[in-house]
């Protein structure tokens, strides 16, 4: 057989998958992610993601608030007050279980107030009257 017969091995070169880094930041920290993207040119760019919030936690238990966008502080004003508070007692700062926990007893009766018995003030008759005194004497 002539020594052209047999083909040379043909490889077969991949496009290529390289980002590079836009910033001068080069080291893969927590502050430096990137995402990879295929824009409609067909070239791979990175696009700079931005760290996440933990968002709002719970004053009490500490869990994180259901109903509430996990955003930086800065940017919780310019969003709406739906987005940031819960329609319930310590809405935005409470979770539901510490608020149930917090007031359980206020549902069986217990009082509101002191539970001391409240003492009549009387007052003693004077020949004058109270308000054209300096003292008023209060007797329990």
């Amino acid at each position: 057989a002539p020594y052209f017969a047999k083909a040379p091995p043909v490889f077969i070169m991949g496009k290529d998958l390289r980002a590079i880094f836009s910033r001068r930041h080069s080291y893969a920290t927590k502050s430096n992610k990137t995402l990879k993207v295929k824009t409609p040119g067909g070239s791979l760019v990175l696009h700079q993601l931005k760290k996440l919030s933990k968002g709002p936690r719970c004053g009490e238990t500490g869990v994180t608030l259901h109903g509430i966008k996990k955003l930086k502080m800065k940017a919780y004003k310019n969003v709406h007050k739906r987005e940031k508070t819960v329609k319930r007692a310590y809405g935005g700062s409470l979770c539901g279980k510490a608020v149930r926990d917090r007031y359980a007893g206020h549902c069986h009766h217990t009082p509101l107030h002191g539970t001391k018995p409240t003492t009549l003030h009387r007052t003693t008759r004077h020949a004058t009257p109270p308000h054209a005194t300096t003292k008023h004497i209060a007797l329990l």
